[in-house]
């Protein structure tokens, strides 16, 4: 079996996460080989800058947290987090 570390998605959704704790988180992740980082789309840039030298993988919430947007809006920012480095 892989080591578990390799199965876990390392997450910060706060509302109030700065940018110093999504670098954190990248780092974090990238120590412990965890599989990837799950960030709001507006880290997304920030934590692929973070982990351009990794196999932290990124995955972007959309619609977070109610999901009530509409399709279109979801669309929209799942083509840009794309855009900005998610993988």
């Amino acid at each position: 079996m892989k080591n578990l570390a390799a199965y876990i998605d390392h997450t910060l959704l706060k509302a109030t996460a700065t940018p110093e704790d999504i670098k954190t988180l990248c780092k974090e992740a990238e120590e412990h080989s965890f599989f990837a980082v799950c960030v709001q789309g507006q880290y997304v840039d920030l934590a692929e800058k973070c982990l351009q030298k990794s196999d932290v993988k990124i995955a972007p919430v959309v619609g977070f947290p109610l999901g009530a947007n509409s399709t279109k809006t979801k669309v929209y920012e799942a083509k840009q987090a794309i855009l900005d480095g998610a993988d």
